[in-house]
């Protein structure tokens, strides 16, 4: 399905002009995204991260060879995470984590 394109020169999803997306489950932002999703996945996968095998300088850039394979951190752990993140818009996230430096 083509989609289209407003006066202003916008391109939109064809159901969805104006809008970006829809809702997930109500959720207003993507704390709340995530937090519902945590509480509905719980266990499963849910981001996977390369760790870092070595490191050298070149050129003055840090070249970082990552691992072949992903570790993947849970719904659950995984908000964990983003609770430790510094909170720059305090309404996005409802209960951050004043230190961030601690779980």
């Amino acid at each position: 399905m083509a989609g289209t394109v407003d006066a202003n020169g916008v391109l939109w999803k064809s159901t969805m002009v104006g809008s970006f997306t829809e809702s997930f489950g109500g959720c207003t932002n993507l704390y709340d995204t995530l937090a519902a999703s945590a509480k509905k996945q719980g266990d499963k996968p849910a981001a996977g991260l390369r760790p870092i095998v070595s490191s050298e300088m070149v050129d003055g850039f840090e070249k970082l060879m990552m691992a072949t394979y992903f570790e993947w951190l849970t719904y659950t752990d995984y908000l964990k995470e983003s609770r430790r993140l510094p909170n720059p818009t305090p309404t996005a996230n409802p209960n951050p984590n004043p230190n961030p430096t601690t779980p």
